[in-house]
């Protein structure tokens, strides 16, 4: 793929941003990249890596290369990104990534990012299970068929004392992260420690559990979402659930789930190959799986692959009810090949019957826009119906996501 602007890295494959643009001027625009699989080509130093470019001049347009910091041997796939509330450096919030590391050795590894040109790992750590996992993802016939016991995703809560811990085969779970929320000495590393015993999985649910997000406002209420596309299971997919996230002494328990047509074996075909799309009665290859989710105290607007921006309303979390949606439309014209092993596209040796939407970003809010990406179209800027429940709650919101805390400073009065 492309080289990552202002570097040497021709390879790396960029696979996530997060913009920092905080009232007192400090901006600082972070990318991940990371190496192709081992079956796309040899693995090169320096692919997997974050940049971090600041502005100097204020002006967005004029980005300067700042920093980089190789994250070799650990392969990311996602991170979030905490700015510590307690805590400054050079006259910003300490910032802190929190890098998901599945397949790499250890599950998470900690970067403090706050000097961008001296960014340090402050600490690694193993998510706490066993390492084998017995859920309805990977049992065949009642026999375990292999594992996928990693941690896929993880968010904070907003002191930075808690991370949510999202276990591919695992569930979910919380650990203690509050050695990392302190001012950590230079040279430490600490492991995390095991703050709620884990739910293992919730009944109904398929597994593959890939994002967790607090409900703003709650103690311990979770968005959790599975993720089960068309080339690991596929129908009837993967859902959403509202949970109770638990304590050191209680199981984290579902309090409701939430689920499309899409979700239902009767309604996603059955012969194992491909997909009924049965909005329209017509057979489809495709995936239709929850993937990311950013959270209101009353919505979660979510990303859906094949069934496009999801909105859900949890005003009464055991009666979650879907209340807005929006489906791109499909296109012919796409930048990459589809019916290849990858999540997005189909099990079938022809193109014809591709479902050619794959809606896979974190929403973003801002002053009452949302922005939600489509891989196969590009970007979406959408706006809430006027008069609406959702208007209404996202039109003091000058920013959210689900993948950092920044909103909990941009939102301050």
């Amino acid at each position: 793929m492309g080289g990552v602007p202002g570097s040497a890295i021709l390879d790396a494959v960029t696979r996530e941003i997060r913009a920092i643009d905080l009232p007192g001027g400090f901006k600082m625009l972070t990318a991940m990249t990371f190496s192709k699989f081992l079956d796309e080509g040899i693995e090169k130093a320096g692919q997997n890596a974050f940049y971090f470019w600041t502005f100097p001049s204020g002006d967005c347009t004029k980005p300067v290369l700042a920093g980089t910091f190789n994250t070799r041997p650990f392969r990311g796939h996602e991170f979030f990104q905490w700015l510590d509330p307690a805590h400054s450096v050079d006259g910003h919030p300490r910032i802190v990534e929190y890098l998901t590391t599945p397949l790499s050795g250890t599950d998470v590894v900690v970067i403090d990012a706050s000097k961008p040109a001296k960014a340090k790992i402050i600490g690694a750590f193993n998510a706490g299970l066993l390492p084998l996992t017995l859920t309805e993802s990977n049992l065949v016939g009642g026999v375990p068929a292999g594992y996928g016991r990693y941690t896929h995703s993880i968010s904070l809560s907003p002191d930075g004392k808690r991370a949510y811990i999202s276990d591919w085969d695992g569930g979910f779970f919380t650990e203690d992260t509050s050695t990392f929320a302190a001012a950590d000495p230079v040279g430490i590393i600490r492991s995390a420690g095991l703050a709620t015993v884990p739910l293992t999985y919730v009944k109904g649910g398929k597994g593959n559990t890939h994002s967790a997000v607090r409900v703003p406002g709650t103690k311990n209420t979770m968005i959790v979402g599975d993720e089960i596309y068309v080339t690991t299971g596929g129908c009837p997919f993967g859902w959403m659930h509202v949970i109770d996230g638990g304590s050191l002494l209680a199981k984290a328990k579902q309090i409701a789930p939430f689920a499309l047509p899409e979700n239902n074996a009767v309604d996603c075909g059955s012969d194992g190959l491909v997909n009924d799309r049965n909005a329209a009665g017509k057979r489809l290859d495709g995936t239709f799986t929850m993937h990311n989710q950013t959270v209101t105290p009353h919505f979660v607007l979510t990303s859906w692959y094949g069934a496009g921006l999801r909105v859900i309303d949890i005003s009464n979390p055991a009666a979650p009810r879907q209340t807005a949606f929006f489906v791109p439309k499909p296109v012919a014209d796409i930048s990459s090949i589809p019916d290849t092993p990858a999540p997005i596209y189909g099990k079938t040796a022809a193109t014809d019957d591709d479902w050619w939407v794959s809606t896979w970003s974190y929403p973003i809010i801002r002053d009452g826009l949302i922005y939600v990406e489509d891989m196969r179209s590009g970007l979406y800027i959408l706006r809430a119906t006027p008069g609406s429940a959702l208007g209404a709650d996202i039109a003091g919101i000058h920013f959210l996501e689900g993948n950092s805390n920044l909103g909990d400073f941009l939102n301050e009065p």
